[in-house]
């Protein structure tokens, strides 16, 4: 898969995640790192999904177009054996990936009113199942990966973000990052793209007959890494480090947020001389959260105990890119991909 380095990077950090735990208030923090991505029809979307899903020691994909609320979280039902009186709970995808990654392509075609149900499971990390006088409480540590399209098929470059996605404000705000990927434009970078994609088929393809391929054809068709390996790397980070910051980690995340708080009418792209109505969707404390699950990721790569300032700022970028992408200008010196140039006018700035 060719480019879009800045989602690959946000996979990563999400199969590693930050860590999870319950303090002496009864406080609960979620370690679970939720991803959305809004992109248009043919831009590669799915190939991503089905890699991280590979990746997953632990994973479970489904897509918007068959999945009821009970198919995306859980469901009880009345067995037919023995006296009538027992009761099964299927579980739903988000459920059956606890522990690791639940991938759900096209949810935009899903019923909007089933989404609801995803609120608590997404935040309290539990799934809550009544019927009939029983209740059940399931473990949905899971984090969650999706993906859709704008309502009308393609992005409007006029139309603000929200008016392009038909989910609710309250279950995007539980998103810790939304990308949009768009179809590029520019004509060096569509070139390429489609070179590495006849590259990839051709090699395929001889390597399928049996025949010899050069190191250049070798390289299109080789993964680069075992994934056998990356698995083994991912479990053992989640069920080994439990990162903690350092004084100065934990101050540039405060500084960032304070900072993204108190300019945010500076940062928000909308119309030039209209009056400041607020960002298309709210920045809340629980992008500082957001920050703060993606250093420790960031960290648990590095199979350290410690979050470091370093941490903080390769994460940054992240969280800068997502606001782009929703219509929240970001600094300029905090954008972009790491193996090349960002166009401005891809994300919507």
């Amino acid at each position: 898969h060719k480019g879009d380095v800045h989602l690959k990077e946000a996979i990563a950090l999400q199969l590693f995640g930050g860590w999870r735990r319950t303090d002496d208030t009864g406080a609960f923090h979620r370690g679970s790192i939720h991803m959305l991505w809004v992109g248009d029809p043919g831009t590669g979307k799915t190939g991503l999904m089905e890699a991280a899903e590979e990746l997953a020691p632990r994973s479970a994909m489904t897509d918007g177009t068959g999945s009821s609320e009970a198919g995306l979280t859980a469901s009880m039902t009345k067995d037919d054996f023995g006296d009538g009186d027992e009761w099964t709970i299927a579980a739903g995808t988000i459920v059956r990936a606890s522990g690791g990654l639940a991938v759900v392509d096209e949810i935009d075609k899903g019923d909007v009113s089933d989404l609801d149900a995803l609120h608590t499971a997404l935040e309290s990390q539990q799934v809550l199942v009544s019927k009939a006088g029983r209740h059940a409480r399931l473990d949905a540590n899971t984090s969650l990966l999706a993906a859709g399209n704008p309502t009308g098929g393609h992005f409007d470059p006029t139309a603000p973000f929200v008016e392009q996605i038909e989910l609710k404000s309250p279950l995007l705000s539980r998103f810790d990052l939304i990308f949009t990927v768009r179809e590029k434009v520019d004509e060096e970078l569509v070139a390429d793209v489609s070179r590495h994609m006849v590259d990839s088929r051709s090699a395929a393809g001889k390597k399928a007959l049996g025949l010899e391929l050069t190191a250049a054809e070798q390289a299109t068709v080789d993964g680069g890494h075992d994934p056998a390996t990356i698995r083994r790397w991912i479990a053992y980070a989640r069920e080994h480090c439990q990162p903690i910051p350092t004084e100065a980690a934990k101050d540039r995340m405060v500084e960032f947020y304070t900072d993204l708080k108190i300019t945010l009418p500076e940062r928000y792209s909308g119309a030039e001389g209209d009056d400041y109505d607020g960002p298309p969707l709210p920045v809340t404390a629980r992008k500082q959260m957001a920050l703060f699950r993606l250093a420790e990721a960031s960290a648990r790569i590095r199979l350290s105990e410690e979050i470091t300032v370093a941490d903080v700022e390769r994460v940054i970028p992240k969280i800068e890119r997502s606001l782009a992408d929703i219509g929240i200008a970001p600094d300029a010196a905090a954008l972009g991909e790491t193996s090349a140039d960002l166009d401005l006018s891809e994300i919507g700035v």
